[in-house]
């Protein structure tokens, strides 16, 4: 198999990996966007080489400041 570049074709190999189609696997599909989640969380904490930590720079915009602003505001209005 090719490898997997998305999350449905991760998890449909991970079924594959447990038995389907011969063995009925009782996940919802919920259930498996979650656990794989959990999963790729903990590999990029515990395994130091799962992931490359790359810094941006972006320049704010005054119109940035002025829409969080009002998000902020909207947020505030609301409870």
């Amino acid at each position: 198999m090719a490898i997997p570049t998305t999350k449905a074709q991760l998890l449909s190999y991970a079924k594959r990996q447990l038995g389907e189609p011969v063995v009925e696997i009782n996940v919802d599909d919920d259930q498996a966007d979650d656990i794989l989640d959990d999963a790729l969380q903990f590999f990029t904490e515990y395994h130091y080489d799962g992931t490359i930590r790359t810094y941006l720079k972006h320049q704010i915009t005054q119109s940035e400041i002025d829409n969080q602003k009002t998000h902020t505001q909207k947020r505030l209005m609301h409870k």
